[in-house]
């Protein structure tokens, strides 16, 4: 984790939120396998960063971060509205950290 001001942080998050925001709604709707639930888990996890990382730092991948750290809450919260199951979720979870995705995500 990395070590910058919250000034900087809000920097990154709209720099993020600019060029990866439909990426990254897109992995949630397919993780979660709902528009709605996909929608606010990411203005959650934005929201959640913006919270966190002045604190706690940015992480090495915050892209990974800010889609695994919403989509399993928000799967504990809507999962009994939700057609993916936790297998699935566990196993996009695990991609999504892997060293693939980040690179995937980079280009």
């Amino acid at each position: 984790m990395s070590e910058r001001s919250t000034e900087q942080i809000r920097e990154l998050l709209d720099s993020l939120y600019r060029v990866d925001s439909g990426r990254i709604l897109a992995t949630l709707i397919r993780l979660l396998g709902d528009l709605d639930v996909a929608e606010e888990a990411m203005h959650e996890a934005f929201a959640a960063a913006l919270d966190t990382w002045p604190q706690a730092g940015v992480p090495d991948k915050p892209r990974p971060w800010l889609i695994s750290t919403r989509a399993l809450q928000s799967y504990k919260r809507n999962a009994p509205f939700l057609q993916t199951g936790w297998i699935e979720i566990q196993a996009l979870v695990f991609y999504l950290i892997s060293s693939r995705f980040v690179l995937w995500v980079s280009t």
